[in-house]
């Protein structure tokens, strides 16, 4: 396991880098499964995980690098574990090496994140757009937030203003007004602004 190092500081809603290096010292070519997880030792459960297949060849050493998503919801009072598990694929039980390393993760004080977008994927001219935005407060102080939606070719700017607690999530609905104009593709903008 060559990262991510121990004791590495990792924010909430990034990724974990988590780099591999694998030896075969089969006297053959091997199919082989590596498997990495994010573990709360504290609640004794998997975060989340990601594995890849691969073909490793007799007598070589490969290196493999695999993204963990760190959400924004985690626990900073938790402690954490990143595990690494390789083994021959179908084989687990008898051709298994495993490895963890302890990762310290962390809120960040100032960070909103626009969770889901629900809207339609396409309307008609002249009609009314109706959209949800689920926003998220994933840092670690209370926010007043203001959320615009926008296109300049729709003649498009509506915002909400709202305050969020630390953990909090809000759904900001819309309901645009799409003018007479000729059939395209239209590209919707989404700005959150927090810490106002």
């Amino acid at each position: 396991l060559i990262e991510p190092d121990s004791e590495e500081e990792i924010d909430a809603g990034k990724n974990i880098t988590v780099e591999v290096d694998v030896e075969n010292k089969a006297n053959e070519d091997l199919d082989i499964v590596i498997e990495v997880q994010l573990y709360d030792v504290t609640d004794a459960d998997v975060v989340t995980n990601a594995e890849i297949e691969a073909n490793i060849d007799e007598d070589d050493t490969e290196t493999y690098e695999l993204e963990l998503e760190v959400p924004y919801w985690i626990d900073e009072d938790h402690d954490y574990v990143v595990n690494v598990k390789v083994f021959e694929d179908g084989d687990e039980e008898e051709q298994c090496k495993q490895k963890g390393v302890d990762v310290n993760l962390e809120k960040i004080s100032h960070e909103v994140l626009i969770n889901s977008i629900d809207m339609p994927q396409s309307t008609t001219c002249g009609s009314s757009l109706n959209l949800d935005a689920k926003i998220v407060n994933a840092g670690t102080s209370d926010e007043d937030v203001r959320l615009t939606v926008k296109n300049s070719q729709l003649n498009i700017n509506s915002a909400r203003t709202f305050s969020l607690d630390e953990g909090d999530a809000y759904e900001a609905s819309f309901a645009l007004d799409i003018p007479q104009i000729s059939a395209g593709t239209y590209t919707l903008t989404f700005l959150v602004e927090y810490n106002l």
